[in-house]
């Protein structure tokens, strides 16, 4: 099972922080912490401009909960959107033991 958090931004929220990019300000701290990449920091390798990052079981359990631990610590709501790593839709573009980063077809 891949794994994603997405800040569900209401408008008081965007008036508070000014970022383009919620998710990965928030998440961004406990996720070098945790050993993965910094998200804020943008990947130039791949072609595809629309890729998101999953975390995978392990990425979950290791750093997945401290990620939205601190986006609800900041007073924020976080949906968890979830996919089965059989999908026939998705598309995998990279993979660790940590996380995954891919596109979905519809």
């Amino acid at each position: 099972m891949y794994r994603r958090i997405e800040v569900i931004m209401n408008a008081e929220a965007l008036k508070k922080y000014e970022c383009k990019l919620p998710t990965m300000c928030f998440a961004g701290t406990s996720m070098v912490k945790s050993g993965l990449p910094d998200p804020t920091k943008r990947l130039v390798w791949y072609d595809n401009k629309r890729p998101k990052h999953f975390f995978t079981e392990k990425g979950w359990k290791q750093c997945g909960h401290a990620v939205v631990s601190e986006i609800r610590s900041q007073g924020l709501q976080a949906r968890i959107i979830s996919l089965k790593e059989r999908d026939p839709r998705i598309n995998i573009l990279y993979k660790d033991a940590l996380q995954v980063l891919l596109t979905c077809r519809s």
